[in-house]
């Protein structure tokens, strides 16, 4: 009894200095931990984005081949550019001239397609669909990239009874890019030609200049997702940053 008595009276407990001191460790090993573990993970994400932008650009290349009105849709000849020896403008696409705040190397134009949105989907409203050409099975261009992605294309009232259910073939891992952040980019419909979205969606698009396929992670705007990091086939500066 006697030296458990001994003890205790040696072994008061940890002081308020000490506390202190282990707070201010922990603090500090935290403020180095955490930045080194967020850049993991957004590392991970980042190429699970660039996996996932070459899987929708090969399918999309596939759909392109297999059908004569989807190449000429996408190539558009006896354009004005193409008489100009330039790469044509895609019937009924967008021309965004990209920032060169989010390229990170130079201001160029890309003809904008295809947007993936309403659960996963390719579905934008780019390409008038109505007048987009049909394949032999009676698909048009989002359809059969939907198809050719595995993926099921329906109204998004029968989308969203789905979701609830927990039914239905949505690749959301595939179909909305993983590495989410807010970007500031250009917009034709904001008034002071800027705005602040969510990335939270994929852009097939065109490279005006060298008729280079390009998969964008692009953002939920008006213009049914504006470009905001190239991902495939090579990542721009800023995203790799």
């Amino acid at each position: 009894m006697r030296k458990l008595n001994d003890f205790l009276k040696e072994n008061k407990g940890i002081s308020l200095l000490e506390l202190i001191i282990a707070m201010a460790i922990m603090a500090a090993l935290v403020g180095v931990l955490v930045p080194q573990y967020i850049k993991f993970v957004n590392r991970g994400k980042k190429t699970a984005d660039m996996e996932n932008a070459e899987v929708i650009a090969k399918a999309f290349q596939r759909v392109m081949l297999s059908d004569s009105g989807f190449y000429n849709l996408y190539e558009a000849p006896e354009s004005n550019e193409a008489k100009r020896g330039k790469p044509g403008k895609p019937k009924d696409s967008l021309s965004i001239r990209v920032d060169p705040q989010a390229e990170g190397e130079s201001s160029y134009i890309v003809y904008a397609m295809l947007s993936s949105e309403n659960f996963g989907m390719f579905s934008g409203t780019t390409y008038n669909r109505g007048n987009s050409p049909k394949n032999k099975d009676g698909l048009n261009i989002y359809e059969a990239l939907n198809e050719e992605l595995g993926i099921q294309q329906v109204d998004t009232a029968t989308a969203q009874r789905w979701q609830s259910a927990g039914v239905g073939n949505f690749k959301n891992n595939i179909m909305e890019p993983q590495y989410k952040i807010k970007k500031q980019t250009p917009h034709p419909y904001a008034s002071d030609g800027k705005v602040h979205s969510d990335v939270d969606r994929w852009r097939v698009c065109k490279n005006a200049e060298t008729g280079q396929l390009e998969i964008w992670a692009a953002d939920g705007s008006k213009a049914g997702g504006w470009p905001c990091f190239r991902v495939w086939p090579v990542p721009n500066d800023v995203y790799v940053k």
